[in-house]
């Protein structure tokens, strides 16, 4: 059946709101006609559970997990993909250690062809960074702060090549 012949899960209606997840390697399919899908919260920017009437997954969480969606930091890790919204809050100091591990510092600043890299943009990073570094100071997250003083060392120190050049 083509989507533009099915039929609202809900009222039989014709859908023309169609969505797909997997849950444990199945493929699970909702249709909704326009009314449903809003009436169900679709379209609501704190995010939605679409699946709300169907059987709650069961897991068995190690570790701590989303309330909402029963994400657990371990699946979390393996899949590298989140449940819902609420899980960026339930796993927050993890992915902040983990963007921190992945990337050079705590801020991303993209990758400056060598070629294009000056002295000008140097010191307006080595500004940014610093506002930051006072930042962390102030929430005293002296790790972090650490982590950024360094990073700033390391580019204060390739400012300073430039300036030897």
């Amino acid at each position: 059946m083509s989507d533009s012949e099915k039929k609202c899960n809900l009222c039989s209606k014709k859908a023309n709101v169609f969505l797909s997840t997997v849950i444990e390697y199945e493929v699970i399919q909702v249709s909704f006609c326009q009314k449903h899908a809003e009436d169900s919260g679709l379209f609501d920017p704190k995010g939605y559970c679409f699946l709300e009437n169907e059987t709650p997954r069961k897991r068995r969480a190690t570790g701590p997990a989303c309330p909402r969606c029963q994400c657990s930091l371990k699946e979390f890790e393996r899949s590298g993909k989140v449940g819902c919204l609420e899980c960026y809050e339930t796993f927050s100091g993890y992915i902040q250690k983990l963007v921190a591990r992945i990337q050079k510092g705590p801020v991303h600043f993209g990758k400056i062809p060598s070629g294009k890299l000056t002295q000008a943009s140097l010191r307006k990073r080595i500004k940014l960074l610093k506002d930051e570094l006072q930042g962390l100071i102030k929430a005293e997250r002296f790790e972090e702060a650490a982590q950024l003083r360094d990073y700033i060392h390391a580019i204060e120190k390739r400012l300073k090549s430039f300036q030897d050049e």
